[in-house]
């Protein structure tokens, strides 16, 4: 009898239909990939029985990027893995990045993905890999977690940020290059990194604040994260935007800022 071994980024139907892991939104885009990537680290630990479920509702980014073991659907009523042990792996569960011990294991500095995800547009992500193969990647965040209108947001507060200084002077480290800049400032705080350096792409604010709890995510912020993925380095922001990037770079090449992301 031949084995026939499936692609593990086989995203179609299955040949049978697998019990469901269905992913709960939680936050922006970083947030949500470590639903996704607790979820893949579930279903490989118990021989991948799941297919994972992401709602199109809740994760717009299903539209442009691949997730391994990921089939769109909607979300139905489950029970919530709360900890791996008593798992039936023929059930339906849902999950969520802070619902399980593993969330802290998955986030620790060793860590590293298994399977990347990639860009729907393969031959868009192999023009993005050309175009960025000399250019350095800087990630500058300035956005909903600064925000000094709700200092008392339940979830963070104000948080620190990277003052520009530390940017400057990382980034003339690389005089002689180009950068890539990804920024969720306004024009007014960031104009200066177009003033000074010799940066290849046009400003654009990428959003981070949410609409009726669903945070955007279109091509123009599918396009940002691959740039900086396939960039020659990368100097990272204070966000899990930037630690998104740098897990799936195998944390190759990437400068951690000197303040801790916990």
């Amino acid at each position: 009898m031949v084995k026939v071994h499936l692609p593990t980024h086989m995203t179609k139907t299955n040949l049978t239909d697998k019990p469901k892991l269905y992913l709960i939104p939680q936050g922006g885009f970083g947030n949500r990939m470590w639903s996704y990537e607790i979820a893949y680290q579930i279903n490989k630990k118990f021989g991948y029985p799941w297919d994972i479920i992401m709602d199109t509702q809740f994760f717009p980014e299903v539209k442009y990027l691949d997730f391994p073991y990921v089939k769109q659907g909607e979300m139905k009523p489950t029970p919530i893995i709360k900890s791996l042990k008593d798992i039936d792996t023929s059930k339906d569960y849902k999950i969520g990045s802070y619902a399980v011990k593993l969330y802290n294991e998955l986030r620790g500095e060793e860590y590293t993905i298994d399977e990347p995800i990639t860009l729907k547009d393969k031959s868009l992500e192999d023009e993005i890999k050309l175009k960025m193969k000399d250019v350095i990647g800087v990630h500058i965040r300035r956005g909903d977690v600064v925000d000094e209108m709700n200092p008392n947001h339940g979830g963070h507060g104000i948080q620190p940020i990277i003052d520009d200084d530390y940017y400057r002077t990382t980034m003339n480290e690389y005089k002689d290059k180009k950068f890539y800049i990804s920024t969720d400032g306004t024009w007014e705080e960031t104009k200066w990194l177009w003033e000074e350096f010799d940066v290849i792409n046009e400003y654009v604010r990428k959003k981070n604040h949410s609409k009726h709890g669903v945070f955007p995510f279109s091509k123009v912020e599918a396009l940002d994260l691959f740039h900086l993925l396939y960039s020659k380095e990368f100097i990272m922001g204070l966000s899990t935007w930037s630690e998104w990037v740098q897990r799936q770079r195998r944390n190759v090449n990437c400068k951690v800022p000197p303040i801790n992301f916990k």
